[in-house]
């Protein structure tokens, strides 16, 4: 160690320079990087000058770039008691983003009030081992780094760091010292259930790791830290698990997440908007969830996620068309219900999209399929009516419409009282008036009804979307259009793809299709993973769990 400038830490404990202490510490520094690797952000294209030795000129390079006038930019400067000189100091921060506690009692304190200690050989403090010796020896952090340049010192204040710039040394300390005001760990609002956790992911992107890892304490558990845009510089986090996650995927997402090169991106939408394989798709082929189990489950089936920081949102790819069937609650409670569920979910799907389109088609061409006296109350319902079936169909989708964003963008007091209030008031004063037919009310209120089962906000607005070309396609052909759009529609699905795997490969694999799509088999029965993940690790437990069982065990065999 003759040649390492640095020097030990001072301890009053310890006599000599055969202390035990001294060499454990001596001995770590040896492990710790010289220089501060991560402080290069993709998007950076400020200016890469180095930090100059006079104080006041990086302060003012600083303020300069970061606004000589905002008040939230706080530059406390002090002397450092040092040998054989005092050093002049001072430590940048914003003020609301760094923690006030952090900064008077492990760097404010320490350098004013413990600088003084000298070891008991009594070895000066030179510059050339200052730097290390405030770091190492004086600053109780436990995250600390180093800075050479300016737009490193100042990509570090403006997330909520603090920097300690000394006087004649052209390296900064930065000091992890993030904190600032958010929301607690609430109950998810999108995807509520009545049996499982109640925890949503927040605004933080710290907590929602930590919540992740609290689901998934697992080692192989990775977290790749990106950033993108080059003002707003997001944080976002890709978490995989190395073993079970298909490299081939990771590498995608990083490369997508790369070729990302805007100004400002916050929000996951975004995201969502750039990475995707075919945007002018209407189908959203990137999952997402405010809930950290399902990304624990997700993860543990091969899938990645990403999160972004400032949004209570994870993306899941690679997504396909079986997340429009699946809940958490599908593998809280017994499979059998389960599966009762999501056929229910399947027939919502069909009668949101379908039902009006084939009410007009009936209606307008196709008077015989009906029996008579169903075509007969038909016809009585539409006497009066003195609109054609297609303008009074979308007269009562619209009004429909108005009263869903109506109760969801007002409080949620009133809200639920202004769609409840609406909707009746506008079906019955349209029937009254003569504007529509009950049994059209009726048709269009089970189409409403039935877009609100499906699990995600998202996919209720796709199947929303398609109500207009099927209603459209059965004025022009009846029945043969509706036909013809549905054709077209799975044409569409073969085609797409997330994260280049099919959209519709789980139902092309009728095992996976009747395991857990359409139906869910006990999870006793789930031996693999997902195929179309392709993971490294396909197997995810033991092919005989119900040992105790000689019929259960002899069929878990045969499957």
């Amino acid at each position: 160690f003759s040649d390492n400038p640095r020097i030990p830490c001072p301890s009053p404990l310890y006599k000599g320079d055969q202390s035990p202490g001294i060499l454990i510490l001596t001995g770590a520094w040896t492990s710790l990087p010289s220089e501060n690797q991560h402080l290069h952000k993709p998007g950076d294209h400020g200016d890469p000058a180095k930090l100059s030795t006079a104080l006041e000129k990086n302060i003012a390079a600083i303020k300069q770039v970061l606004g000589p006038d905002n008040v939230d930019i706080i530059v406390r400067e002090f002397i450092i008691a040092t040998k054989p000189e005092p050093a002049a100091a001072a430590i940048i921060y914003i003020d609301g983003l760094a923690d006030k506690i952090a900064l008077q009692f492990a760097i404010i304190q320490p350098l004013l009030f413990l600088s003084t200690l000298r070891s008991d050989n009594n070895q000066k403090i030179t510059e050339e081992n200052l730097f290390h010796y405030l770091r190492y020896c004086l600053l109780p952090t436990a995250n600390s780094a180093e800075a050479e340049t300016q737009q490193g010192v100042i990509n570090h204040i403006i997330v909520g760091d603090t920097v300690v710039l000394i006087d004649g040394l052209t390296k900064a300390i930065v000091v992890d010292t993030k904190s600032w005001e958010h929301r607690g760990v609430g109950e998810p609002k999108t995807e509520v259930a009545v049996r499982g956790p109640h925890e949503a992911l927040t605004e933080t992107i710290r907590v929602n790791t930590a919540l992740i890892r609290r689901k998934l304490r697992s080692p192989h558990l990775r977290l790749d830290m990106l950033t993108i845009g080059r003002r707003s510089h997001t944080d976002v986090a890709v978490a995989w698990i190395e073993g079970i996650t298909n490299p081939q995927y990771v590498e995608e997402v990083h490369k997508r997440l790369a070729a990302i090169d805007v100004d400002i991106v916050m929000i996951e939408g975004l995201v969502e908007e750039y990475i995707e394989d075919q945007p002018y798709s209407p189908f959203p082929q990137v999952q997402i969830t405010e809930r950290p189990d399902r990304v624990a489950a997700a993860l543990a089936e091969g899938r990645v996620a990403i999160i972004v920081d400032g949004n209570p949102m994870a993306l899941l790819v690679p997504a396909n068309f079986s997340t429009y069937f699946q809940t958490t609650e599908d593998y809280t409670e017994r499979w059998m219900f389960a599966t009762l569920l999501r056929i229910l979910r399947l027939f919502a799907i069909i009668t949101s999209a379908l039902l009006p389109a084939f009410y007009i088609a009936i209606t307008n061409y196709h008077q015989e399929m009906l029996p008579t006296q169903l075509a007969l109350a038909f016809a009585q319902a539409r006497e009066n009516v003195p609109l054609p079936a297609i303008i009074e169909a979308l007269i009562m989708i619209l009004s429909l419409e108005l009263v869903r964003e109506a109760g969801l963008r007002m409080p949620s007091p009133v809200g639920s009282t202004v769609g409840v209030v609406g909707a009746l008031l506008l079906g019955e004063a349209a029937v009254s008036a003569n504007l529509a037919s009950p049994i059209l009310i009726i048709v269009i209120a089970l189409s409403g009804l039935s877009s609100f089962i499906l699990p995600q906000y998202s996919q209720g607005l796709v199947i929303r979307f398609f109500v207009y070309p099927f209603l459209f396609m059965a004025v022009g052909w009846g029945l043969f259009g509706i036909v013809a759009g549905v054709m077209a529609l799975v044409i569409h699905l073969t085609n797409l793809t997330s994260l280049n795997v099919p959209y519709l490969e789980p139902l092309w694999r009728p095992v996976e299709a009747f395991r857990d799509t359409f139906v869910r088999v006990p999870m006793w029965l789930m031996v693999k993973r997902p195929h179309f993940l392709r993971p490294r690790d396909s197997v995810r437990q033991r092919r005989i769990i119900r040992t105790w069982s000689p019929e259960e065990e002899q069929g878990g065999e045969e499957s």
